[in-house]
């Protein structure tokens, strides 16, 4: 099945980076080279479809879900890597400098992203199943925190002097949601929220690598229900008043969000995608 997929998305032009096997039964994860907002949004919508039918092809059943009701069942995330390049010459403005501190735009994007959190999770969440992911002791975020190369963070900042490709992960998204959504409440987020405020995002988390434990510092949680998540989307102030926010907490709409800026790349789109099982236990 992996080989299938993988020549498959190859043969779509899809900017396949690698794909290997994760821990839950069936379960794969994908991941990206580098492009623009909207033309990954492109490319996750033809790979899903493209996925579930090379799996219906060969008798199996692809599901995009996060927490599919499987034996031995590893939760799906999203995981969204992204950078901000300059207008003005083209080059990443998360580098940090010789002392590894965050530049201020990496600082302003990540605050806007921590800041704005639960409120758009109406847009990274859309599901109930998906809220079966936050749950503490898990690789997924359940806290609003940020670190370094730190898993069990919600984001994680994944930069160091000189790497032309220093960028910040956020972990918080399902593979279900509507890409276009999602990358337009990160650029929301991120853009209009932290980085045209110039907020601080505060120092990082100073747990280990592979700790997977709540912190013991006091600090804000994730939604644990959809309709805790419908709720804070409605009650932001100066979140709700951008228009595709409130028509999907209003209404819930399906559809794609138009809104991009030419600076702003999501790196390396890394997704614990399908869990094929056979059509009969589906």
């Amino acid at each position: 099945v992996m080989e299938a997929l993988r020549h498959a998305a190859q043969g779509l032009g899809l900017p396949l980076r690698s794909a290997e096997v994760e821990f839950g039964p069936s379960q794969f994860e994908f991941t990206f080279d580098p492009a623009g907002a909207m033309e990954h949004a492109d490319n996750m919508m033809m790979f899903r479809a493209m996925v579930q039918q090379v799996c219906a092809r060969q008798g199996l059943h692809a599901t995009f879900m996060c927490r599919p009701r499987i034996e031995h069942g590893a939760a799906s995330g999203w995981h969204l890597h992204q950078s901000l390049l300059r207008l003005s010459d083209g080059g990443n403005a998360f580098v940090p400098g010789p002392d590894g501190a965050l530049t201020p735009e990496a600082g302003a994007w990540i605050a806007g992203l921590l800041e704005h959190a639960r409120e758009s999770c109406l847009l990274t969440t859309p599901t109930v199943n998906g809220y079966k992911r936050y749950v503490p002791f898990q690789m997924a975020p359940d806290r609003i925190q940020w670190g370094r190369d730190n898993k069990g963070a919600m984001i994680r900042a994944l930069m160091a002097p000189g790497d032309g490709a220093s960028r910040i992960e956020n972990r918080v998204a399902e593979p279900a949601a509507n890409p276009y959504y999602f990358f337009a409440a990160q650029i929301l987020s991120g853009a209009v929220r932290g980085h045209s405020r110039q907020v601080s995002c505060g120092p990082p988390l100073s747990w280990c690598k592979i700790c997977l434990c709540p912190c013991s510092v006091p600090c804000r949680v994730l939604p644990t229900a959809r309709r805790g998540g419908i709720a804070c989307g409605r009650s932001a102030q100066g979140y709700c008043c951008w228009p595709g926010v409130r028509r999907r907490a209003r209404r819930r709409v399906r559809g794609a969000c138009h809104c991009s800026r030419p600076s702003i790349w999501s790196r390396a789109t890394s997704t614990a995608l399908p869990k094929p099982t056979s059509s009969a236990s589906s």
